[in-house]
């Protein structure tokens, strides 16, 4: 609804039903309305980079997890890759509503020593 002593609209509680197209909402008073989409499209963010543990001898195995946001308002599916020495070891596929998060884990040996950086 309008606020017009604050100058801008104001979210209501309502309720969505896509069965009958209505939204319903409790009001006190007779005032402005209008209907407001957020459709900004899926947008994904990468954060939180853990790798466990920091070191590990040949064959053990490593753990590496990563916080995935989708920062749109919309529904998205977003390919989360691995890569070891720039070569994706392995791939998931995540679908995040508009504004969740989910932390997405991998696990991975390698019968190879070296030195191995992390980047998200």
């Amino acid at each position: 609804m309008w606020d017009e002593g604050a100058g801008e609209w104001v979210n209501l509680d309502s309720i969505v039903d896509p069965e009958t197209n209505t939204i319903t909402a409790e009001v006190s008073h007779f005032t402005a309305f209008t209907v407001l989409a957020y459709t900004r499209p899926a947008a994904f963010v990468a954060s939180d980079l853990s790798i466990s543990p920091a070191e590990v001898d040949i064959g053990e195995t490593v753990t590496i997890s990563v916080l995935v946001t989708n920062i749109g308002d919309l529904t998205g599916s977003y390919e989360v890759s691995l890569k070891v020495d720039n070569v994706v070891v392995a791939t998931k596929e995540i679908t995040l509503a508009g504004g969740a998060s989910q932390k997405v884990t991998f696990t991975t040996t390698k019968d190879v020593a070296g030195t191995y950086y992390r980047r998200c």
